[in-house]
């Protein structure tokens, strides 16, 4: 109900910045970020999107999320795809453990057109926004294998804790 048609310039910036980094450290190479005028009308409500391969990644940010669950933000876009498919709809969640644990689900549809949807959602973060991060493709293996690298580099970078140092690699001489 809150979803503006068109987000922000600083939300845009502070998605393009998030999702650059996010694909740097899960090592996806060649992968190109759209500009705002590339966005397909029905995706307008994503604050950044790329392409990479037959995959095209959707970034949202919800600020102000503490009190939006994720439950209810998966209902939310569950039911956006539910709409959009014309033929037969899957959809599956998986919950982690822990309060800063990421939620991951998917949304299927096949008919016509087929495609596959696996998001992360990620936060709040100590800001309180709540990242959602989204892979959309005809191919229903491609969202999988690269979701699960986007998960380990989103919830890295979001859920960092304040004053924890970055662990420097090790290095070994010979």
């Amino acid at each position: 109900s809150d979803d503006r048609a068109d987000p922000s310039a600083a939300d845009r910036v502070r998605a393009v910045t998030l999702i650059a980094n996010v694909l740097s450290r899960a090592a996806v190479g060649q992968y190109a970020i759209l500009g705002p005028k590339e966005i397909p009308k029905h995706w307008r409500r994503f604050h950044a999107l790329w392409r990479a391969g037959k995959t095209v990644g959707l970034v949202r940010l919800y600020r102000g999320s503490r009190s939006r669950t994720g439950r209810a933000i998966y209902s939310a876009a569950a039911g956006a795809d539910f709409d959009r498919c014309k033929g037969a709809y899957q959809s599956g969640v998986k919950r982690g453990d822990g309060p800063d644990d990421p939620v991951t689900f998917f949304s299927r549809c096949s008919g016509k057109l087929d495609w596959s949807i696996f998001y992360v959602l990620v936060g709040p973060d100590k800001g309180g926004t709540t990242y959602l991060v989204g892979l959309f493709s005809p191919d229903k293996n491609e969202p999988l294998a690269l979701g699960e690298r986007i998960r380990r580099a989103l919830t890295a970078i979001v859920m960092k804790k304040p004053g924890t140092a970055r662990k420097e690699p090790e290095t070994f001489e010979q």
